[in-house]
């Protein structure tokens, strides 16, 4: 998996460099400290991953991501920010992001984790992030769909963002029963991805905490 960073800032990009030596499979192709010419340059180095700082994108992000795939359909693009606002956290990911990384509490650790989970092929949200995104929420919603009664204890897992393993241990299931739960519950819905489902939580106001 080949990444590609845009941030202004050399200490990150440094340390990025450094985490994915740590990584089987991740390589850092390029670096920028701005957006000039992007296209162009995930071209060359045949990026699948762009990680890019948010602030440094002049247009709407949507916007940004729709011109990049009419060129580059298959790229993939993670944001960060110190930005902990609600708004612009929803606008990101409703701009088609495959992650977003919150720059300001940033450790090694996560930074490995977020790498990993993007070698997977998976998307990446920081904690802090999902908190955010789902705030504290009733239930109300969930009478309008049939779910199982193992659904229902499963599903507020799913919506804070844990993992299949995550689940596995504290619900003392296998991963794969929680896997096709996890696949049962998001047929019901409708969505394909962890953040659809974050987001539907909020519009059927249910409550995302376990």
């Amino acid at each position: 998996m080949r990444f590609y960073v845009v941030d202004d800032m050399v200490l990150i990009r440094e340390g990025l460099k450094h985490v994915l030596k740590e990584i089987p499979g991740a390589e850092l192709c390029g670096e920028s400290d701005s957006l000039e010419k992007i296209s162009e340059a995930l071209l060359h180095y045949k990026a699948d991953i762009l990680l890019l700082d948010m602030n440094l994108c002049e247009v709407p992000l949507k916007s940004f991501i729709q011109q990049l795939k009419a060129t580059v359909p298959a790229i993939k693009v993670v944001v960060w920010s110190a930005c902990a606002c609600e708004l612009p956290i929803l606008a990101a990911i409703h701009s088609g992001i495959h992650g977003y990384i919150q720059k300001k509490k940033l450790s090694r650790d996560e930074l490995l984790n977020a790498m990993r989970s993007l070698l997977q092929g998976k998307e990446y949200f920081s904690q802090e992030i999902l908190r955010i995104l789902v705030g504290n929420y009733s239930n109300e919603g969930i009478h309008r769909f049939r779910f199982s009664q193992r659904e229902q204890e499963i599903l507020p897992y799913l919506t804070s963002g844990k993992t299949n393993e995550q689940i596995a241990q504290v619900l003392f299931l296998s991963e794969n029963t929680v896997a096709t739960h996890r696949r049962n519950i998001m047929r019901k819905i409708g969505v394909n991805k962890t953040t659809e489902l974050i987001l539907w939580a909020r519009e059927h106001n249910f409550q995302v905490q376990p």
